[in-house]
């Protein structure tokens, strides 16, 4: 009786908090009763495409571990544990209708959210009346960090999983069970590791403040009496993240290969939020913006209810103070910055501050539960009456919190989106028929998100509709891949991989043979007039296949002074003798109240003529070329090589205008591309490539005719996960330029196979096969002291 009554609650809450959301939804116009979509900040700049992509995954068009749609080539599986393990997803496998699939989703997950936290009340407070299970289990599914970070929606999954795995520690300290907790670590790991880490940094506080609390707060008495329970903790503890090593080590390893190394940012001394942000976060549903804020608020019964632990008298004073150190303990770490650092995995994060603050809200909750549980009116008539007032005034007021952020923070038409998907689908589907030949790269000028100032916000629709790009932006970035790009001019962020303008020269050497494009490319040739969302398929007739022959030269590191004698270098280095494609133009530097001005010339000859902008970010800067409007320039996430124009114009005129926010003087680098010159080094290298024969995602076989012992340069970028064969004899892959596969081949026809595994998968499966004989001992261990487990 006493489970189905749990049952019943949770189910109930569950109910509740989804019949809440979709009342939002009907009367705020949301997808699918309205045209809003949710798609919000990164939601919209990432999460999408990755959806597109992992509903193309599910229905094996696509590798989960490996992409050639993810910018050059690149491991997939950090993308695919960070941002799209969640069980969740496999939703995606019955639909592609992304904006149905989020607005389901995060139904789902804040319901669950409910549902798992009921369960948690029920065991821990078992006395605690119906009525306020129900309207905590609400107010933590609808609480303001799900809300907010509803746009960051695999974070959600840690907050689903936090009450099972405190429901774990508290199974273990009353009745030494551990299985609850072994099973909740390995399933909030594989769900999202992200916040599985902050779940199990927070599960230390949390068995220590239980501990202390089964003991009255007697920290000695507690220390001799739980010592040995705090080992099983643990054993287990460790023995789970073991036990997720087959799928969790291949993420650790694809990490060392770009974010988990990197070191920017800083762990200054200094807070994020003041007490004015600390106290509108405890009593105001807030929506911070990307880089603010702190949200704690988990409804106006809640804080009450937290308010009245500290003031009733069934508190002793001892145990009040205990509890407001904890609290005031985790309210310092989202907020002082070294302290945040650690719980957001020892490094500095640059948005979205306060991301573990969900388990701060879940603490409070327990804080307030703790009060409740034992709430009972001197007056029995009057509980009934203040439990339906304030039934009645929370489901109101979560309902106008997730009213106010859903429908007044997103702005997204469904509509508009889904013509955009459709259309892009259709462009890729014809370029597939305009060209049959299995390697191709293509990259575009426009996509869903570009605004008014040409500001390119997508970098993943190469992932979500199935062509190889070299742009790519996620947190799961290869370093190797994105330092090429910064030496060849494409980009100087160091935070994601982008393509926005061609670079002739190293666009062809890398295989980019299409663009759709929103303004006409100087070396690109239009192939129709076929409109795909503003855009239309440019040709570049220089484009290489897969694999060419390099000399030996390229083995050597490059240094140059600019990205344009860089280029001119790795052109040399291929070929194996000195060529300039690249020379200077004369510009004339003008400065101005409101910015830079340049007026640039160069030979009249066929030529493109190249430049960038040193030192612009951080200002605010719109570049203009002959008087029109190009791109804004100075943001954290703008493009670097931008084209002129060509060299049959006297003078072309370039600006960057706006306000100057900076006191570094801004330079200019210009350069025209010889275009003769450049088509007879295109001409040597192309009469030396490979010939494709497969190309999948983990697959890849090429053929190439050698006239004696040559070193092939393939443009894949080197990972370890490859093992390359020619005519069937395992051989060494070199690894050129930090980023390039070299192959050695000889004399005559060469087969050339390139087979991926995933790095660390077979080692990540000893450690399982380790982590589950360790807590299979501790269990056997256990029975044999006559405990249950």
């Amino acid at each position: 009786m006493k489970n189905s009554q749990k049952l019943l609650k949770a189910i109930s809450a569950f109910t509740l908090t989804s019949v809440l959301l979709i009342l939002v939804y009907y009367i705020g116009a949301i997808y699918p009763f309205g045209d809003h979509a949710l798609f919000k900040w990164d939601m919209e700049l990432q999460y999408i495409d990755f959806f597109h992509w992992w509903h193309r995954v599910l229905h094996g068009q696509a590798s989960m571990s490996y992409s050639l749609s993810k910018s050059l080539g690149d491991n997939a599986i950090g993308l695919t544990a960070y941002y799209l393990s969640s069980p969740f997803n496999l939703l995606l496998y019955f639909t592609d209708n992304i904006p149905l699939f989020v607005s389901i989703a995060t139904v789902l997950k804040l319901a669950s959210a409910s549902l798992t936290v009921s369960v948690f009340l029920s065991y821990r407070f078992c006395d605690m009346k119906y009525i306020w299970n129900l309207l905590l289990s609400v107010s933590y599914g609808l609480m303001g960090y799900n809300l907010c970070q509803a746009s960051n929606i695999m974070w959600l999954d840690g907050v689903i999983w936090l009450p099972i795995l405190m429901l774990g520690i508290w199974k273990l300290l009353s009745e030494h069970k551990t299985l609850l907790l072994y099973l909740s670590v390995v399933c909030a790991i594989i769900s999202n590791w992200y916040t599985a880490y902050m779940i199990c940094l927070f599960s230390f506080f949390y068995f220590t403040y239980e501990a202390m609390k089964k003991h009255d707060f007697s920290f000695m008495a507690t220390v001799k009496k739980e010592f040995s329970c705090f080992i099983l903790y643990c054993i287990t503890a460790v023995s789970s993240v073991l036990t997720t090593m087959f799928f969790f080590f291949p993420v650790i390893k694809n990490l060392l290969q770009g974010k988990g190394i990197d070191t920017s940012g800083g762990w200054f001394i200094g807070f994020h939020a003041g007490l004015k942000d600390i106290f509108k976060g405890c009593f105001f549903l807030t929506v911070p913006y990307t880089g603010q804020g702190l949200t704690l608020f988990c409804g106006s019964l809640t804080l009450i209810a937290l308010i009245g632990f500290f003031i009733s008298h069934k508190q002793n004073l001892k145990a009040k103070l205990w509890t407001l150190g904890y609290l005031l303990f985790f309210i310092l770490c989202a907020t002082f910055v070294p302290l945040e650092n650690i719980w957001n995995g020892f490094r500095t994060v640059s948005s979205y501050y306060c991301r573990f603050s969900f388990v701060i809200s879940f603490f409070i909750l327990y804080i307030a539960a703790v009060f409740l549980s034992s709430f009972v009116l001197k007056k029995h008539h009057l509980n009934n009456i203040v439990a339906v007032l304030c039934m009645i005034f929370t489901c109101s007021e979560l309902f106008y919190g997730a009213y106010q952020t859903f429908v007044n923070g997103y702005y997204v038409s469904a509509t508009a989106y889904d013509r955009y998907a459709t259309t892009q689908e259709q462009a890729v589907q014809d370029l597939h028929t305009l060209d049959d030949s299995l390697f191709y790269r293509t990259e575009q000028t426009s996509s869903w998100r570009t605004n008014a100032d040409h500001f390119l916000g997508n970098f993943n629709e190469g992932l979500a509709y199935g062509f190889m790009p070299l742009s790519s932006y996620s947190s799961t970035y290869n370093s190797n891949i994105m330092a090429f790009y910064n030496k060849c001019g494409y980009s100087a962020c160091n935070r994601l991989i982008t393509w926005c303008e061609p670079i002739l020269s190293s666009d062809s050497l890398l295989g980019i043979k299409y663009l759709l494009g929103d303004f006409t490319q100087s070396g690109y040739e239009k192939v129709n007039d076929t409109n795909y969302n503003n855009k239309n398929i440019y040709k570049n007739p220089y484009a290489l296949e897969l694999g060419y022959r390099t000399s030996d030269d390229i083995t050597t590191e490059i240094q140059a002074e600019n990205t344009f004698e860089y280029q001119n270098e790795l052109l040399s280095r291929i070929v194996g003798h000195t060529v300039q494609c690249y020379k200077p133009c004369t510009a004339e530097k003008e400065i101005h109240d409101d910015g830079y001005s340049w007026t640039v010339t160069s030979p009249e000859q066929n030529s493109i003529l190249y430049g960038y902008c040193t030192y612009a970010v951080g200002n605010d800067l719109k570049l203009y070329i002959d008087g029109n409007l190009r791109t804004n320039y100075s943001i954290w996430s703008s493009y670097k090589t931008f084209q002129v124009g060509e060299g049959n114009t006297p003078a072309h005129i370039i600006q960057l205008k706006g306000t100057l926010q900076r006191s570094r003087e801004i330079d200019g680098v210009f350069y025209y591309l010889d275009m003769q010159e450049f088509r007879d080094v295109m001409r040597e290298i192309s009469q030396n490539q490979v010939t494709t024969l497969d190309l999948q995602d983990k697959y890849v076989k090429c053929e190439y005719t050698a006239q004696g012992n040559e070193m092939l340069l393939l443009t894949i970028p080197y990972d370890d996960g490859w093992t390359a064969y020619v005519n069937g004899e395992k051989v060494e892959a070199h690894k050129l330029q930090d980023i390039f596969t070299g192959i050695r081949v000889t004399s005559g026809i060469n087969t050339i196979e390139m087979k991926y595994t995933l790095p660390g998968f077979k080692i990540g499966v000893i450690f399982s096969c380790l982590g589950v004989i360790v807590y299979s001992l501790t269990c056997f261990f256990l029975f044999k002291k006559q405990r249950h487990f």
